[in-house]
C-alpha cells in the first residue's frame, strides 16, 4: 500500500500498528507450535534410529502346522508410489516340495482385502504370482495395491490390507481356489517393512471371515491389516517450513518498498518453489495441499505486486482516480 499525505497517513500509521501486533501474536504462536511439537518429533527420530524398519513381522500363526508341500514368503516392503497407490514389494519364496511334485502349481493371490466390502460384486484389486511346484527358492517383484491419498501430506495415511488366497492349478483338472481348511499350512508369511519417510503404526492379523467374499467362491487363508503414516518430525518440517514460507512471501510483498519489490519479485517466486522442493522432493507437481497453496501464494504475489504498481504509477502521474487518492485531499 503506497502511503499518501494528508489524512491518508494517519489511516495508514494505525493500519501498520495494528499489522505489528499481529504480526508478533503470529510469529509468538508459531514459536510456541514447534516447542510443545518439538520433543514428540525428538522422539520420532530416535524411536527411527532405534528402530529404522519392522523385520520378520508373522501373518500366519507361530505354531502353524506346516503341510509336507508348502511355501516360505517372505514380503519385503520396500517402496511406496503415493501417486498410482501402490508399495513395491520383493517377495522371496521358498518352496518345500515332498510328494507330488510337478502335479499342480500354486498361484498365489494378495487381494486389497477390507471388512467393509465384503458385499461388492467386483472383485477387489491384487497381484498374482505362481509358485514353482519344486523343492527351491526363487524371488517376484510385484506392486501391492494401497489405499491412501498423498493430496493430505504430510498428515496423509497409508491403509495396506492383505488378504491371501491360493488358487491350486492341476495339470488335467480345473484349478480351484483353496479353502481355509485345505489351504491351512501350505504357507508361511512374514512381512518385512522398510519404507522411507513411512512409519507402520498399525499391524494385526484379523480373522479372515471378516473379510470374506461373499459374491465369490473365495475364502481368505489370511488377512493382516497395516497402517502407514509420515513420522512426527516430518510433519513438524513439513508444516512449519510451509507456513514460514507463506507467511514471509506475504509480508514481503505487502512491506516491502516497491521498487524493492519489483526487483526481487522473481526471486521470492523462485524461494517458494523452491521451499516446495524442499519439504517435497520428488512428489509430482499438482499432487498435494501444499502445492496448491504455493501456487495461491504465488497468484497473491502476483496480484498484490500489480495493484502496488497500479497504485504507484497512478501518485506518480499525479492522478486522483482512485477512492482513497480523492479522499487525502479532503480537509
Amino acid at each position: 500500500m503506497e502511503i499518501y499525505p494528508g489524512g491518508r497517513f494517519a489511516m495508514s500509521e494505525k493500519l501498520s500498528l495494528l499489522a505489528l501486533r499481529i504480526g508478533f501474536v503470529v510469529a509468538l504462536l508459531i514459536t510456541a507450535a514447534v516447542a510443545v511439537e518439538l520433543p514428540a518429533a525428538m522422539r520420532s527420530i530416535l524411536q527411527i534410529m532405534r528402530q529404522p524398519t519392522h523385520i520378520g513381522l508373522p501373518i500366519t500363526p507361530e505354531n502353524l502346522v506346516l503341510q509336507p508341500n508348502h511355501s516360505d514368503l517372505e514380503i519385503d516392503l520396500q517402496n511406496i508410489d503415493e501417486v498410482a497407490r501402490t508399495i513395491t514389494a520383493q517377495i522371496r519364496i521358498y518352496h518345500h516340495c515332498a510328494t507330488g511334485c510337478g502335479d499342480y502349481i500354486d498361484r498365489v493371490h494378495i487381494f486389497q482385502a477390507v471388512t467393509d466390502e465384503t458385499t461388492s460384486r467386483r472383485m477387489p484389486p491384487s497381484v498374482v504370482f505362481d509358485i514353482p511346484n519344486v523343492t527351491g527358492d526363487s524371488n517376484r517383484s510385484v506392486a501391492i495395491p494401497v489405499r491412501g491419498d498423498v493430496l493430505y501430506f504430510p498428515l496423509d495415511r497409508y491403509d495396506l490390507s492383505l488378504g491371501f488366497a491360493i488358487e491350486r492349478v492341476f495339470k488335467d483338472q480345473p484349478a480351484k481356489y483353496l479353502t481355509a481348511q485345505e489351504g491351512s499350512g501350505a504357507i508361511e508369511i512374514t512381512i518385512d517393512e522398510r519404507l522411507a519417510r513411512l512409519e507402520m503404526v498399525e499391524f494385526k492379523v484379523v480373522p479372515p471371515a471378516s473379510a470374506k467374499l461373499k459374491a465369490f467362491d473365495l475364502e481368505y487363508l489370511y488377512v493382516a491389516q497395516i497402517g502407514l503414516e509420515r513420522p512426527a518430525f516430518i510433519q513438524l518440517v513439513t508444516i512449519i517450513v510451509t507456513l514460514l514460507t507463506v507467511l514471509v512471501s506475504i509480508y514481503t510483498t505487502l512491506t516491502r518498498p516497491f521498487d524493492t519489490l519489483l526487483l526481487g519479485a522473481g526471486t521470492s517466486i523462485l524461494g517458494i518453489y523452491g521451499a516446495r522442493s524442499l519439504v517435497l522432493g520428488g512428489f509430482p507437481v499438482d499432487s498435494t495441499l501444499i502445492d496448491t497453496t504455493f501456487a495461491g501464494v504465488v497468484l497473491f504475489n502476483l496480484v498484490a505486486i500489480t495493484f502496488r504498481a497500479a497504485n504507484h504509477f497512478h501518485a506518480l502521474g499525479g492522478l486522483k482516480l482512485l477512492p482513497w487518492a480523492i479522499k487525502s485531499d479532503d480537509p
